[in-house]
């Protein structure tokens, strides 16, 4: 019915409103922590299953990459973009005398 249909849509913007607060706070931080997606029921087939693969068999394309790399790899340089910007905030907050 139309009231079911309007419940629906002003509970899927409330969705999308908390979606869009999460990925810009600080659990998130801006998508580069961790993202919530939202997909269509219908593409998925039901049973879902899951395949546990090690690092260096499971492939990713990362979001806005265009080629797969390993998990290991996606890792590795995940953890060098980590450490590239703390030691740039750090090299940041250093007092100008100091530089």
């Amino acid at each position: 019915s139309f009231e079911i249909l309007i419940s629906l849509v002003k509970n899927f913007k409330k969705f999308i409103n908390i979606q869009t607060k999460l990925h810009a706070s600080s659990l998130c931080a801006n998508r580069t922590i961790a993202a919530i997606g939202t997909h269509e029921i219908k593409s998925f087939q039901p049973p879902l299953k899951y395949l546990a693969l090690p690092p260096d068999e499971l492939h990713i394309t990362a979001l806005h990459k265009k080629k797969p790399v390993s998990a290991k790899e996606l890792i590795d340089a995940l953890v060098r973009d980590a450490d590239l910007a703390r030691k740039r905030t750090k090299r940041n907050t250093l007092n100008p005398l100091h530089r």
